[in-house]
């Protein structure tokens, strides 16, 4: 049980370090329409600093080089949606695992149902799982949507043309991941780990615990 829940703690901490340096390189333009900063040299000398500034105050940069064209280059934003993503899919396998584990047959995890009022809503004598079948559902939802990520990477002439409105639906991808975080942070506060379940299993299977070193023997003889 400790090897399986050390290795999503891995799992989920190497995609937050990566969400984090993703979302610190996110960058963003004020260099008009052409990325030439025309409209801003009419009233600055210097409408590369006035962008500068005004993107520090966002916690942004702007491209490599300060080079935009009518669009920030997309491969900031793919970057960052691939890696919320990731986390996504880790947190759904997570979200599996505790589900199969709290299998009647198995029941190494169970989860406290007191105040649960009516469980499955076609069988309401059993409790389901269901914030972890909700994590997995939305993942369902929402992992297709990096396709359109990648798809708006591909602009044409580098103008927002046909990513216009695909873009702006993100911000939906991120809620559902904060979401689902929350959603699965409460519902594993709320489970509890049946040793007596894990020791039947293991003496269950300790007949079989010589096996590998048994045929790696035989092939080294």
């Amino acid at each position: 049980m400790g090897y399986w829940l050390a290795s999503y703690v891995s799992r989920l901490g190497q995609r937050a370090e990566l969400i984090s340096q993703a979302a610190a390189n996110l960058r963003g333009k004020l260099s008009g329409a052409v990325g030439a900063h025309n409209a801003l040299a009419m009233k600055w000398d210097d409408p590369a600093e006035v962008e500068l500034s005004m993107l520090r105050r966002l916690g942004l940069a702007p491209g490599d080089c300060s080079v935009s064209s009518q669009i920030v280059q997309p491969e900031y934003l793919s970057d960052f949606a691939h890696s919320v993503v990731a986390a996504f899919s880790v947190l759904a396998n997570l979200a599996d695992d505790y589900r199969h584990l709290m299998r009647s047959e198995i029941e190494e995890i169970t989860e406290n149902t007191e105040g649960y009022g009516v469980g499955s809503s076609t069988m309401p004598h059993k409790v389901n799982p269901k914030s972890f079948e909700n994590v997995k559902s939305l993942w369902k939802a929402f992992m297709p949507r990096m396709m359109t990520v990648y798809m708006d990477q591909i602009s044409e002439h580098q103008r927002d043309l046909t990513n216009s409105a695909s873009g702006r639906f993100l911000g939906e991808l991120l809620t559902a991941f904060v979401y689902a975080c929350r959603r699965m942070q409460k519902a594993i506060k709320e489970t509890r780990v049946n040793p007596e379940a894990l020791r039947a299993h293991l003496t269950s299977s300790s007949q079989w615990t010589v096996a590998e070193p048994l045929y790696i023997a035989l092939a080294l003889d």
